[in-house]
């Protein structure tokens, strides 16, 4: 969990209720930090620029923009609850904020080894815990905007066959979503042994469920990345503006390469 051996330069202090607070102090805990904060700030910005300029041109919102903002958990302000250019606090937010709390309270950054020795096993129990809503808010947020890129193409593209497929492969992401949540709320029973073993219980092949939901979500990715890029290649234009519409369009190549959160050293955990 870190890039560096050794105890903290700064000791971890408990707080009053009981939760230890770790010292932000090494560079993989300032990049955890960095990336979350960072992608807390620009898909909020994303959102409020893609309302905002639906005011200010005075359109309608339209399914496509309704899914990313159910991608969003709408924070708004109480003076402006019935402005559609309200600043939305997005699932991929929220997604961020526990990542935050992982590196704050749960010693992401820091070795295994090192917080066991000095906290015990509940930094790391807490980490455990905190997995569950990170899959549920990834598969969640990730669907809601494919599914609003979706949307969007049946509306650019009105050919029968690209409305079809497109609306096949919503189907397809909400099932993933479905599954992804259902599979981690129920591939350990009882809950409570995803993060504790030691209890009596059953759990799945939680390494193959990982396996097979990354393997689906980077399908789906395709699909919709591809999906526009033979109707552009048939409009009457330049070549050049071909090529920077399909590149346009494939901005998002760089998400095949994420995959789902996972955690597969159940042995250390079962050893505490």
């Amino acid at each position: 969990m870190s890039d560096s051996q050794g105890q903290p330069e700064s000791p971890a202090m408990p707080t009053s209720n009981g939760i230890v607070t770790f010292p932000i102090e090494r560079g993989s805990q300032v990049a955890v930090l960095s990336v979350s904060i960072t992608f807390i700030i620009l898909p909020t910005l994303a959102v409020f620029l893609r309302c905002l300029a639906r005011r200010i041109s005075r359109r309608r919102l339209e399914p496509s923009d309704y899914c990313i903002i159910v991608a969003c958990v709408s924070r708004t302000s109480p003076a402006h609850r019935d402005t559609s250019a309200d600043i939305f606090q997005v699932f991929v937010n929220i997604y961020q904020a526990v990542a935050i709390v992982g590196v704050v309270q749960s010693g992401v950054g820091f070795h295994f080894e090192e917080i066991v020795a000095m906290y015990g096993p509940e930094p790391f129990v807490k980490f455990m815990k905190l997995m569950i809503p990170i899959q549920i808010l990834w598969a969640i947020s990730l669907s809601f905007c494919k599914i609003s890129i979706l949307l969007l193409y049946t509306r650019i593209f009105t050919m029968r066959l690209m409305i079809v497929v497109a609306w096949a492969t919503a189907a397809l992401i909400t099932g993933f979503a479905l599954s992804t949540v259902l599979s981690c709320l129920l591939i350990c029973r009882p809950l409570a042994l995803n993060w504790d073993p030691t209890l009596e219980g059953t759990c799945g092949d939680q390494l193959l469920s990982y396996t097979i939901t990354g393997s689906f979500n980077l399908a789906t990715d395709v699909i919709v990345l591809l999906l526009p890029l033979p109707y552009l290649w048939k409009l009457q234009m330049k070549l050049y503006k071909k090529i920077i519409l399909s590149c346009t369009f494939s901005l998002g190549i760089w998400l095949v390469a994420n995959g789902p959160p996972a955690v597969t050293d159940w042995d250390s955990l079962a050893n505490l």
